[in-house]
C-alpha cells in the first residue's frame, strides 16, 4: 500500500525531509505512548499525513495561519464519507469535462468559491479541488490565481 499524501503541495513541503530524520522523534512517540502531537505549521500537510499514519496518537492538533486549509482538514476528519464522495462527483466532471473548457470550470469553482456560495461541505470539497495537483497543474494556477493559499508560499 502507498504511503498517504496531502492533497496539495506547495513549495517548502517536508515530503522529503520527514523520513531522514526519524531518529530524532521522541521515543515516546515511536513506541506508543505520546498521547498528542501537535503541528503548529501545517503548510501542505505532508509531515503530518506522514507521520499521523506511521505513529497514530489519541489526539492531533493542527495549526496554520490558513483558515480554510484548516476546514478543510477539520471537513476530512468530520466527515470523510462525504468529502471522498463529492470529491470523486468533481473529479468525474472535471475529467469529462472537453480540454478547453477545464479552465473555464476552473474559474467558475474559483469564483463560487470566493463568494462563499457554497454549503461547508461545498467549501471543503472546492477548496481540496482547487489545490489538487491535476495533470497540468492545478485549478488555481488554471484560474491564474494564488490566493487560496497562504503567504508561507515560498517556504
Amino acid at each position: 500500500m502507498n504511503a498517504p499524501k496531502p492533497f496539495t503541495t506547495w513549495n517548502g513541503e517536508k515530503q522529503y525531509d520527514v523520513w531522514p530524520h526519524l531518529h530524532l522523534l521522541p521515543d515516546a512517540l515511536k513506541n506508543g505512548k505520546l498521547k498528542t502531537m501537535v503541528f503548529p505549521f501545517l503548510g501542505d500537510g505532508t509531515a503530518f499525513v506522514r507521520l499521523a499514519s506511521r505513529f497514530p496518537v489519541k489526539e492531533t492538533i493542527l495549526i496554520d495561519s490558513n483558515p480554510d486549509l484548516i476546514h478543510a482538514y477539520r471537513y476530512i476528519k468530520e466527515h470523510p464519507a462525504d468529502i471522498i464522495r463529492e470529491l470523486e462527483k468533481l473529479l468525474r466532471h472535471y475529467w469529462t469535462t472537453p480540454n478547453g473548457q477545464k479552465q473555464l470550470m476552473c474559474e467558475e469553482m474559483r469564483h463560487l468559491y470566493d463568494m462563499r456560495a457554497l454549503s461547508e461541505l461545498g467549501l471543503a470539497v472546492c477548496y481540496i479541488f482547487l489545490q489538487m495537483p491535476l495533470r497540468y497543474g492545478s485549478c488555481v494556477e488554471k484560474a491564474a490565481t494564488t490566493s487560496l493559499v497562504d503567504d508561507n508560499r515560498e517556504g
